[in-house]
């Protein structure tokens, strides 16, 4: 079911509603236009954005244009955070066609919907191929953070930050490991090549 579908699907006081992005339905977003809130739930500013959300669903602008509404929530423990490079909060994603642009997360309803309605999002920049949430880097980064949080969980250790450090330096461990398998290989790839070669006496 395309996000469209999911969207209209649903109807809340005669209106569509929110949809909550989360890390099992997060690829909905790489189809069709979307306008996602970034906000954690339990904060005060989160809830002016959520209430925005839910107004502009309404709005002609994105009813019109079959824009879908989002929110994603990080009060909710996820690996969500890593996989739409949230550096602050709040945050606001343009997301069309799988094209990911941040705009402006202190726009009112009014400009948001003019940016919609005027097409003003295609003069902003779309995030580097290497923040895209499909990108090999979020896939590893989303990896690394719900092993931390595997770990923390387990009891093992009783902070997150030393989950995250602990993750990190087996991560490195390995990855120095894998250099030194790679570097011993080519040392003896070398060291034969040189010993085939040499003049026979």
């Amino acid at each position: 079911m395309g996000p469209t579908k999911a969207l209209n699907r649903e109807k809340v006081d005669g209106f569509r509603s929110v949809i909550e992005i989360d890390e099992q339905n997060w690829p909905l977003l790489l189809n069709d236009e979307w306008l996602v809130s970034i906000c954690a739930k339990d904060q005060v500013d989160c809830t002016k954005m959520e209430l925005n959300s839910h107004q502009l669903v309404a709005s002609s602008a994105f009813s019109n244009r079959n824009v879908a509404i989002a929110i994603v929530d990080l009060a909710k423990k996820s690996g969500i955070l890593r996989r739409l490079s949230v550096r602050k909060l709040p945050f606001v994603y343009h997301v069309i066609a799988g094209e990911f642009r941040r705009i402006d997360a202190s726009l009112n309803i009014e400009s948001l919907c003019r940016m919609v309605e005027n097409g003003e999002w295609k003069s902003i920049e779309v995030v580097p191929w290497w923040r895209h949430p499909t990108s090999n880097w979020i896939n590893f980064a989303v990896f690394a953070h719900k092993a931390a949080v595997d770990l923390w969980d387990s009891g093992v250790v009783s902070d997150y930050g030393v989950a995250t450090w602990c993750i990190a330096l087996m991560l490195t461990g390995v990855f120095t490991m894998i250099v030194w398998v790679l570097y011993g290989g080519w040392c003896g790839i070398m060291f034969l090549w040189i010993y085939w070669k040499r003049p026979k006496a």
